[in-house]
């Protein structure tokens, strides 16, 4: 079936060519998207992907970007082991990425979804994914406001689609030197631990059928698996 469906390609502006987007800028996107998720024990936010992720990454972005045609959206799936421990887990980000009329739109379906160890499966297993929704988001999932806009679909915003305006993207500040996320864990002076500590919130973490599964425990992250649509 055509992707997306047409109830939402009526509210999508036309897509245009993508502008020439260097490692840098790639990077400054990415390190500015910060997730909350729901659980039972609060609200959890995190950034979206590791800086140790970021260079891989943003390469082969660029390097299919670059190929890409004005009518074609980029999935991205991505897995890494943060910890690389024997108990530690692959999490795994899903993305569709394009541009148009308003701005470089980026819409995240799984953001650090852990995956359970599987020596079994191969790696096209756990590229199987569920696609990435336009229509709406997770319930538990959201982004945190950052230097882009939220989506309205059906008049409703959609938590967890970006839209970066394209002549804000070089002013879009510099990959953060750690892996925290905003006020997460600022460094307090130990006199001043114990009192802060009493205020620090917890911190974690076209329409196409697929399966979802779960990938091979590999303990390095893994390369990104770009698709054209």
């Amino acid at each position: 079936s055509t992707y997306p469906v047409e109830e939402i390609r009526k509210e999508l502006p036309a897509q245009i060519a993508y502008p020439d987007l260097s490692e840098d800028i790639l990077s400054r996107i990415l390190a500015s998207l910060i997730f909350q998720r729901e659980t039972v024990w609060g609200k959890t936010t995190r950034r979206v992907f590791y800086n140790e992720q970021l260079p891989n990454l943003v390469l082969r972005m660029r390097e299919v970007i670059g190929k890409l045609d004005e009518g074609k959206r980029l999935v991205v799936i991505t897995r890494h082991d943060p910890d690389h421990s024997v108990l530690s887990h692959m999490e795994r980000t899903t993305m569709l990425i394009w541009v148009d009329e308003a701005g470089l739109n980026l819409v995240l379906g799984e953001i650090r979804q852990e995956l359970p160890h599987n020596d079994i499966l191969e790696r096209q297993d756990w590229l199987s994914i569920l696609p990435v929704s336009m229509k709406r988001a997770y319930n538990d999932l959201s982004l945190a406001p950052g230097p882009y806009t939220f989506k309205t679909i059906r008049g409703f915003k959609h938590n967890t689609w970006a839209i970066f305006p394209l002549d804000q993207l070089a002013s879009l500040p510099a990959v953060p030197p750690h892996n925290r996320a905003g006020d997460e864990e600022k460094p307090v002076k130990t006199e001043e631990k114990k009192e802060a500590k009493k205020e620090e919130m917890p911190v974690d973490s076209e329409d196409k059928p697929a399966t979802d599964a779960s990938p091979p425990s590999a303990k390095e992250s893994e390369p990104a698996a770009l698709k054209k649509e």
